[in-house]
Formats: C-alpha cells, structure tokens, sequence
C-alpha cells in the first residue's frame, strides 16, 4: 500500500522502482491518496486505487482482491 501525495513526498517513484524490478513486478499494490488519479496510478502498475477516507470495509475488500 503506497500513500501518493502525501505532504512530505509521494511514493510515485517507489511504485514504479516495484513494476521495474522483475523480483518485484507482481507484488499487488494498492495506491491510497486523497487526489483522484486512478488512471495515472493504474497505468503505473497498481493493481487498486482508494481515495482518502476510505471506510474500512472498502479497505478491507481491496486488501482480500
């Protein structure tokens, strides 16, 4: 789980260091910010994307995909 747009940085360049790295390409990522930007983070290789807040359950069923 990566927090994009987060005040102190973003993890924008961790996702894609994790699909470039083949021992790292499949791990399930799921993106978690408060921007709306599904389409940037799924082209990037994130297989969810969740807008804060985020109710448990939604949290919950992104995690258990």
């Amino acid at each position: 789980m990566l927090d994009i747009g987060r005040p102190h940085g973003s993890d924008w360049p961790i996702l894609s260091a994790l699909k470039a790295d083949a021992a790292t390409r499949d791990v399930a990522v799921i993106v978690y910010s408060i921007e709306d930007d599904r389409r940037t983070s799924l082209q990037l290789g994130a297989c969810e994307r969740l807008v804060k807040p985020v109710a448990r359950a939604t949290l919950a069923a992104a995690i258990a995909r």
